[in-house]
This record gives C-alpha cells, structure tokens and sequence, in this order.
C-alpha cells in the first residue's frame, strides 16, 4: 500500500479548533482530547491484496465504537481520516527512543506534525518501510485478532454445497431483516477477489473479518465478512450489486 500524500483536512470543527492546538502545542501543555478532534487526511493506493487491511481498519474502528470509513478518491486512490492525536502517538513510536526527548521541541504547530509524517512516510530514508507498517498499524490496518461467528455456522454449511472441484464462488446472504430498515449481511470469497467485493460492500458498516486459511495449494484463502445497514432503504440502490450477490448465492443452492 502506497502513502501518496498526509494533508490538513479542511472542516469547519478543524477550523475552529486549528488556532488552539497550535497554541497548546507551541507552549507545551498538551490537551488530547482536542488533538482526538482535530482530523488529517491520508490519501493511499492500495494494491490487490492492500483491500483485506482496508477492511480489517473498518472493522477495528467499528469494534471500539470509533466509526471510521475509507472514501474512494480518483484514479484508484482512498482518503482515511486519522486524527491528530494519532499522528502524535506515531511520531513517538516511530521515533528512536534517543531521540524522542527532542519530539515535543519539534511538533509546536500542525503544519510541523504535517511536516514531520511527510519525511517519515513519503520522503526516502532509511526507516520508512519499518515506519510505514507503525503507521497503518497505528491506524487498525491489521489483523487485530478478531473471530468469526455467524448463525449455527450457516457459511461453512453454504460452502460445502457451493465448493465443488475446487470451485469457489463468493456467496452473500441477508443474516438479519428486521423488516424496517435494518440488515445485517454475511459475505464470503476467495481472497483474490477482495478487490471487488470491496467495492459492493463500501455502504456497510463492518463488524467482523476473517480470514480462513485454505487446506489445498489449489484453493485460495477465504475472507468472511460481516457487515449492517441501519438505513437500506436510503441505500437500496447502491446495495443493489450486493444484493444480487445474495439472489444469486440462493440460485446455487438450488
């Protein structure tokens, strides 16, 4: 995954909070709770296999009650927001421990932190790859460790009717319908498909990730996904590939 870029995003909350941060960091007294506020944005070109880690920092943000999203830009980029604050606890990390009595000298103003995270993740030198992995682990793009649970394990029973002769399709199904506006889908693929199933389940907010190993050098990996949708009825539409993943997963099992 490459970093193409770490701006100040621009909002009316970071505006109003922009003077003051870099009061409290010109003087040296901290306030974190402002720095959790103030946002940057992170632009990133993912490769193929770079869309698992993009579901596993959903995934981490939704589990801690801390909802963030991935935004496609252009020219198959994404924007994440990360806050202030993280890029603080970054710096430190990613700085070597004789050097970190000087961080706090240094970071007197966002622009520096701006600045700082620029040399340390674009700019060639010695320790960027080491800091590039701190960096989206810092951001919950890694496997966190979570586990796997659906309904009387309802995807491995779709998989062994579905997985024949090596074959593996990606399967969908609705979980949970409250009959409202609520629902809660199960998705499952191959691992070289992630790419696009990424792309038909941006609208939902994921819960769980994982991944199951396979047991053949012929058969890839498979990723089962959780995810919910509190307001369908405004999505529909752009469910809509979605849920023609799940019609087409009964069609299989007929």
């Amino acid at each position: 995954m490459e970093i193409l870029s770490i701006k100040k995003h621009y909002t009316i909350e970071n505006n109003r909070f922009h003077d003051v941060i870099n009061e409290t960091l010109n003087s040296g007294s901290y306030n974190e709770s402002l720095y959790y506020k103030y946002t940057l944005m992170v632009t990133i070109q993912p490769k193929k296999e770079d869309f698992l880690s993009m579901l596993y920092y959903k995934a981490f943000w939704e589990s801690i009650g801390d909802r963030k999203d991935i935004y496609p830009a252009e020219k198959n980029t994404y924007t994440f927001l990360m806050s202030l604050m993280t890029a603080i606890d970054f710096i430190y990390e990613a700085t070597p421990p004789l050097l970190q009595s000087k961080i706090k000298e240094s970071i007197i103003s966002i622009d520096n932190i701006v600045e700082i995270l620029t040399t340390y993740l674009l700019e060639d030198n010695p320790d960027r790859e080491l800091r590039v992995g701190i960096f989206f682990k810092k951001n919950g793009m890694y496997n966190y460790g979570g586990i796997w649970n659906d309904s009387n394990d309802k995807t491995q029973m779709i998989r062994s009717i579905v997985d024949k002769g090596g074959y593996q399709p990606s399967i969908a199904y609705v979980d949970i319908d409250d009959g409202n506006s609520f629902k809660q889908y199960i998705i499952s693929a191959p691992i070289n498909q992630l790419n696009r199933i990424y792309g038909i389940i941006k609208d939902l907010y994921i819960t769980h990730v994982f991944v199951v190993k396979a047991t053949s050098l012929i058969q890839q990996d498979i990723v089962n996904i959780k995810g919910y949708i509190d307001d369908y009825h405004a999505k529909e539409y752009a469910l809509k590939t979605l849920d023609t993943e799940c019609f087409n997963t009964l069609k299989m099992l007929e």
